[in-house]
């Protein structure tokens, strides 16, 4: 097994119940899931742990969350371990792959909190079962969202995917916009005899961009996260084969109003080859406004937490509503498949 970070999708691992059956991280979808994750070695100490973590089920589920034990080692094996004793309200499995990549300590099991789409939020690694708990607790809770109401419009059929990038990036990528050369955006248009043109339109759209060159220290970083942790859920949500990445924005909506009212993203016929357009916050809470409407489907607004990107079809109206104050960071991209790139190559070649 790879390393894994929070932001990255667990693996489908498979394997045998200690106590008898298949076993498949995928029975687990739609709930928050603590894994502890241990060594061969471990066996004794396992037990311990999860027996703390088996005591605390109902805590768990009453945030809608569950627990269970991963060890290296034999389901027969750790059967022997547990000799005569059980473990209630807690499963016991030794999945087929190898954990060597995350149980990689003698003294205690790692612990692995897993959102309900199979992400990984956080890695703790504590020597105290009933601190680790506490923690895990904590972070379950944090997961936990209200129950929603029953609503009597469409919700706009977009995609949010969390934590895609870390705080260090994102503070990063802030800083860059602060630091560098940022312009004036402009819009994608046509002109009276129906020409491809860049305009500039205060009345529509304010906000101050930097283009992040492929040069660019933190491009490659980006990209990276595009590609491992976005491309994934785009395939997973809608069925299609990113392959290509327009240029990246760092845009910044600020106090003065800035703001992009309603419009698609590939209306004009220079850009029609968009396919998904990636609005990703790089902060929240520092500002008033700016959130993300899709007028076609109601009047819910869409304000993600810092780190997580909202994806849609280029085609869907849309507006970001104006900062009344402060500043909004985000970086800006479109993505799309291997067909539209040839779309694209022909429309450069025809001078749109």
């Amino acid at each position: 097994m790879a390393a894994l970070e929070a932001g990255d999708r667990f693996p489908p691992i498979v394997g045998g119940f200690v106590g008898g059956g298949f076993f498949s991280i995928d029975d687990f979808a739609g709930r928050t899931l603590v894994l502890l994750v241990g060594e061969t070695t471990l066996g004794p100490v396992m037990l311990d742990w999860v027996g703390v973590f088996a005591a605390a089920k109902d805590t768990l589920a009453e945030c809608e969350g569950a627990a269970c034990g991963l060890i290296s080692m034999a389901a027969s094996a750790f059967s022997a371990v547990l000799g005569a004793g059980t473990i209630e309200g807690l499963a016991v499995a030794a999945p087929s792959a190898n954990l060597s990549a995350l149980a990689a300590r003698p003294e205690a099991p790692d612990l692995v909190v897993i959102d309900r789409n199979s992400r990984v939020y956080r890695i703790l690694r504590r020597d105290d079962p009933q601190a680790a708990l506490s923690e895990a607790l904590e972070a379950v809770r944090s997961l936990t969202a209200p129950s929603e109401a029953v609503r009597p419009g469409i919700p706009a059929p977009i995609l949010v995917v969390p934590y895609l990038i870390s705080d260090e990036l994102r503070l990063a990528l802030i800083k860059a916009h602060e630091d560098g050369a940022t312009f004036q955006s402009g819009m994608a248009s046509i002109d009276a005899q129906g020409n491809p043109v860049m305009k500039m339109e205060d009345g529509k759209k304010r906000r101050r961009d930097l283009l992040l060159e492929p040069d660019h220290p933190l491009h490659g970083a980006v990209l990276a996260a595009l590609s491992n942790r976005l491309v994934p859920e785009i395939k997973r949500a809608f069925q299609i084969d990113i392959a290509h990445c327009d240029r990246i924005l760092i845009a910044c909506y600020d106090e003065s109003g800035g703001y992009f009212l309603r419009h698609r993203d590939n209306a004009a016929p220079q850009v029609a080859f968009r396919q998904f357009a990636v609005s990703l916050n790089l902060n929240t809470g520092s500002y008033e406004g700016g959130e993300l409407e899709f007028p076609e489907f109601g009047n819910d607004l869409y304000l993600p937490p810092a780190g997580a990107a909202v994806v849609f079809s280029a085609t869907l109206l849309h507006a970001a509503r104006p900062v009344k104050s402060g500043r909004r960071y985000v970086l800006l991209t479109f993505v799309h498949d291997a067909n539209a790139e040839i779309f694209r190559q022909n429309l450069a070649q025809s001078g749109a």
